[in-house]
């Protein structure tokens, strides 16, 4: 049985609590708002490594955070926040990356108007929000302008935070989800790219707190 059809403006666990950004697809309307459209199997797989990769950094440098005690915490801190507005960014980029991929894979199977739909989570991490994200199980036996339907229980992966939820779509429209699709891709670069940059900005965040508390302590003196 298929589930409710997912549009711009329909409720997602994550605030806002609607599909937003989109744009949604501009000849297919259902219930009168334009379909959500999710990335194909291929560029889902690279996501769901990367963000795999990402969600371990920064658990990596919240748990160096959570063990700095006294003068040791801010710099610690500073790495964090670092760490996460270079993962965000990095993921950001491959997220519009794989949209703009999975767009073009959609228009060379032929569909009219293929663009990946990117909706914008402002839920805070608590800084930065947890940012762009796309659809990555959308239906794998119906498609729209060439990409994957979506429907109410499908995952949007987002730049940063855990999965956000399609809640809600339009109940008088079902879609069916098809089987589940399996791709291996090679993330590999991607990844390692992400480790490079975040690295680098946790490291020179720690030596600027470093310098700030060594300035504080010879003020003190």
């Amino acid at each position: 049985m298929g589930q409710f059809a997912a549009r711009v403006g329909d409720p997602v666990a994550h605030l806002p609590p609607v599909l937003t950004g989109g744009p949604g697809s501009v000849n297919v309307l259902i219930g009168g708002k334009p379909a959500w459209r999710g990335v194909p199997a291929a560029s889902a797989a690279a996501l769901q490594a990367a963000k795999q990769a990402s969600d371990t950094i920064i658990n990596t440098a919240m748990a160096a955070t959570a063990a700095a005690v006294g003068p040791a915490f801010p710099a610690a801190k500073a790495a964090e926040e670092a760490t996460k507005a270079a993962v965000a960014g990095v993921m950001s980029s491959m997220i519009s990356s794989m949209a703009a991929s999975g767009a073009a894979a959609g228009a060379a199977a032929g569909g009219i108007g293929a663009m990946v739909d990117i909706h914008t989570c402002t839920t805070p991490l608590p800084i930065p929000p947890h940012g762009p994200g796309v659809v990555i199980d959308g239906s794998t036996s119906v498609l729209i302008n060439g990409l994957p339907a979506c429907v109410m229980g499908n995952t949007v992966l987002e730049a940063l935070g855990p999965p956000n939820k399609i809640v809600m779509g339009c109940p008088t429209v079902l879609i069916g989800t098809g089987p589940a699709a399996s791709v291996s891709v090679d993330a590999s670069a991607a990844i390692a790219n992400m480790e490079a940059q975040a690295k680098q900005a946790a490291t020179q965040a720690k030596q600027k707190a470093e310098e700030e508390q060594k300035k504080k302590e010879q003020q003190k003196s």
